[in-house]
């Protein structure tokens, strides 16, 4: 494993598959490589004999079942590749940069500051409610 790995709550990294153990009396192992700068999203699975590449971010309950190259995004079950590391943190931090900002949580906010931030959230084109 790398350096700067995160894996969200939840992730299972098998690196065996005991499928096999009552049928052939042994099981499958294999090795779980993970590179430098990477996000495991919560729920996650890496199947054995997977390499994940560095700056690859892998979504939410996704599946790892085969490789990830360098600087990717992969999601889904089995996951697939979605677009670059690269061009995710690029959008991102033009998203935080043009998008309304809060400093504190939404739960010590007054009704007044909540309907605020809805509105401004609404009108910045996300669509998204609180």
């Amino acid at each position: 494993m790398g350096d700067n790995v995160t894996l969200a709550s939840g992730c299972k990294l098998l690196t065996h598959d005991g499928s096999t153990k009552k049928i052939l009396g042994y099981s499958k192992v294999g090795r779980i490589d993970i590179g430098s700068d990477v996000f495991i999203g919560a729920a996650s699975i890496v199947l054995p004999n997977v390499k994940i590449g560095s700056k690859v971010i892998v979504g939410a309950g996704s599946v790892v079942t085969k490789d990830i190259p360098d600087n990717s995004v992969a999601v889904g079950n089995p996951a697939q590749i979605i677009g670059t590391y690269d061009a995710y943190v690029n959008k991102t931090k033009i998203q935080f940069e043009t998008l309304p900002i809060w400093n504190t949580h939404y739960s010590l906010k007054s009704d007044d500051e909540k309907r605020q931030m809805r509105e401004a959230l609404l009108e910045s084109g996300y669509g998204f409610d609180l």
